[in-house]
């Protein structure tokens, strides 16, 4: 008995530290189109001589209440009038950037993934 009350204290302690965000339905993972497991805690990928953050781009009706939507989930997020972006925003949308070098980034990436509106989000590479 002792121990099922401590497998239970220690089950509710964790699922109340999980962090807002952090996990999310097949759906709302299917809209992310790179693979978050090659994202280290900082937001970095690639080598250890030559980690980088991953920059994403996805598209919002062209709204202001949709840019204070995502502006409220990402306050750092870029969102282009002009740019259709590599996603191929249309005329009807504005284009969103952003990217994993801030804290919390896999929680805002979810966060943003899980908007009804926002269809697909991509990694972006500049050139």
């Amino acid at each position: 008995m002792f121990l099922k009350i401590c497998s239970l204290s220690l089950l509710f302690i964790l699922a109340c530290n999980t962090p807002k965000g952090s996990e999310a339905s097949p759906a709302t993972m299917a809209k992310i189109k790179f693979d978050l497991s090659e994202i280290d805690e900082r937001g970095l990928t690639g080598p250890v001589t030559g980690k980088v953050a991953v920059d994403y781009e996805f598209c919002i009706p062209r709204s202001q209440e949709y840019a204070n939507l995502v502006k409220k989930i990402n306050p750092k997020i870029r969102i282009s009038d002009k740019s259709r972006g590599r996603i191929g925003c249309t005329r009807a949308e504005q284009l969103c950037l952003g990217t994993t070098s801030q804290e919390n980034w896999k929680s805002i990436l979810l966060e943003t993934a899980k908007l009804d509106f926002v269809k697909s989000i991509e990694r972006t590479f500049y050139e």
